[in-house]
């Protein structure tokens, strides 16, 4: 099914920052009607006006608005005689916000406070939608109580889905904020249409099979377990060691760019694979590299300085980087023997606890594109990637998940 999406930039409702124009290409090669509106007006009241007047809405139309323009998409809503499909509300503006003085553009501080009266009856647009989410930049609240409390407001009078997360950039004016996408289909997939999602869904499994190793396990001289936000992970390697597959578990991860952790990652899987029972002494921690190539490679020259001489190893990964890990090993440590393994999960259950952020998608689209390419810059070894594979990863790209990107 197509939809009708109108996509409100927030501030006077320029366009010259923020993923609008890359939103608008995404849902275009969907098919979808998609207009990008941009009058250059402050004032919510003043915009949705405008809006109205040119542009009929119905009941297939989905609005997304960033800070004031997400006011004004409320406006607009409230002044519509026709029910809408959804509102995607990205970090709407809320009057708390500009109550407290700025550290920076004080004088712009005033202008927004006063360009209109802020009042909205959002029990009025809640008769209105279908849906509505409200994303929130979780950092900016924490600076804010009373700014959240507004938003929880706003979410609950909208009877809205609240997602306080954090975006790419702060307020959500990255290039591109994945997680506008994400509630859009959300959105969607609340209308009863399930297409888009079975289409991800083919795609994302065609290359998750990929991914996937297959490798059949036998005794090898330490469990590599490469850190992450996953400690499944970790406990797959602990389940290993005490069903005697390894002599040692390694636990390796300083901080990566999308850690999660306060401290190492490597530590924190260390505290797991000896909670699950594996001897304190028997556990080797590496705790400062940030990618899975310095996770070998620092992985390494530890043992080469502990005088450890081992040769054989089960890695341990997250199961849609099993691959890569295997391609990327075989290239660093071409001298050592590995397997790969991964915590038994289906991608069925996997999609079911990751419905909402889809973050393993844009993983495993990156992953796919380094396969191809990082051959050639000597960080991996070549492997085939068949025809079906890389063109369900051209697919989803089509589809946003383009994170990881190169």
């Amino acid at each position: 099914m197509a939809f009708q999406f109108y996509i409100l930039p927030g501030g006077d409702g320029t366009n010259d920052y923020g993923w609008f124009d890359w939103l608008k290409k995404v849902l275009e090669r969907q098919g979808h009607e998609v207009y990008l509106c941009e009058e250059r007006v402050l004032s919510p009241e003043k915009r949705a006006l405008m809006l109205l007047k040119k542009h009929p809405l119905t009941q297939n139309t989905i609005i997304v608005g960033h800070s004031f323009g997400a006011l004004t998409a409320l406006k607009w809503v409230e002044m519509a005689e026709k029910n809408i499909q959804g509102l995607i509300l990205a970090d709407p503006s809320v009057r708390a916000a500009f109550l407290l003085p700025w550290d920076k553009d004080e004088d712009q501080r005033i202008h927004y406070l006063e360009s209109w009266d802020w009042h909205m009856n959002l029990e009025k647009v809640r008769s209105k939608i279908q849906q509505c989410i409200i994303l929130s930049d979780e950092k900016l609240c924490a600076g804010n109580s009373k700014r959240e409390d507004a938003l929880k407001e706003y979410a609950e009078r909208l009877h809205a889905h609240y997602i306080s997360l954090k975006p790419e950039k702060q307020h959500f004016c990255s290039d591109r904020e994945w997680a506008v996408i994400d509630a859009i289909y959300e959105v969607i997939e609340d209308t009863g249409d399930t297409s888009t999602l079975k289409d991800i869904d083919l795609y994302a499994k065609t290359i998750w099979e990929y991914m996937h190793m297959h490798h059949k396990l036998r005794p090898m001289d330490a469990i590599f377990a490469l850190g992450s936000n996953d400690l499944s992970v970790a406990k797959r390697a602990a389940e290993l060691y005490l069903q005697g597959y390894g002599r040692y578990v390694i636990c390796a991860g300083g901080n990566g760019k999308e850690s999660q952790f306060l401290r190492p990652e490597g530590e924190i899987f260390a505290e797991e694979v000896i909670a699950q029972g594996v001897p304190r002494e028997k556990v080797i921690i590496e705790n400062k590299s940030s990618n899975t190539g310095e996770n070998i490679l620092f992985v390494k020259k530890l043992l080469q300085e502990q005088g450890l001489d081992l040769t054989s190893f089960i890695l341990v990964q997250k199961p849609y980087m099993e691959r890569r890990t295997y391609a990327t090993f075989r290239k660093q440590w071409p001298g050592a023997e590995c397997l790969v393994t991964s915590p038994t999960i289906s991608f069925e259950r996997y999609w079911k606890d990751h419905i909402l952020s889809r973050g393993y998608i844009k993983v495993m689209v990156g992953d796919l594109l380094r396969i191809k390419e990082f051959p050639k810059q000597g960080f991996q070894i070549e492997q085939d990637i068949p025809v079906e594979v890389w063109n369900a990863g051209q697919k989803l790209l089509q589809f946003g998940f383009d994170k990881y990107a190169l």
